[in-house]
């Protein structure tokens, strides 16, 4: 996160990261971004106008800035190929043992669809507009980035 912080990726300062010897696991602690993400900012009339203007916009400057960096600079990043993302997100699915026919037919057509690996893995991110804050002014940093990892952008 602080890598692509330095490199033009709103996101929040990063205060301290955990050692082994805190007993907690991995992790860190971020400080606090001026904001609302968007699930709440989507309910709140005096920030529509702002969200439809500026929020496309800003995710897809933040997302790109992300996708431009060189994917060997995150050796630790976890790598898939389509293929292997494909699986991993069907069976979290079937983990949840509810059947859903839209996901079953999601997953078909995927499947049948699915890119071969690309020739130059880049990073990625998976960027939904509840995983940033924003302001009036756009993006102003992004949140969980548990979803990011080298692939096909």
């Amino acid at each position: 996160m602080s890598a692509a912080g330095a490199r033009g990726v709103p996101v929040p300062p990063v205060l301290y990261v955990l050692a082994p010897e805190d007993g907690l696991g991995r992790g860190f602690v971020a400080g606090f971004v001026e904001g609302e993400t968007l699930g709440g900012a989507s309910s709140r009339p005096k920030l529509w106008r702002p969200r439809a203007r500026c929020s496309r916009a800003s995710a897809d400057r933040s997302s790109h800035a992300f996708t431009a960096l060189d994917a060997n600079e995150f050796p630790g990043m976890r790598r898939f190929t389509p293929l292997e993302l494909l699986d991993e997100w069907q069976a979290a699915y079937r983990a949840t043992g509810t059947p859903r026919p839209v996901f079953e037919l999601a997953f078909r057509w995927l499947r049948a669809n699915c890119p071969n690996p690309p020739e130059r893995p880049r990073s990625c991110m998976g960027l939904p507009q509840r995983h940033l804050i924003v302001g009036r002014d756009g993006v102003r940093a992004v949140l969980d980035w548990e979803l990011a990892h080298v692939g096909n952008r």
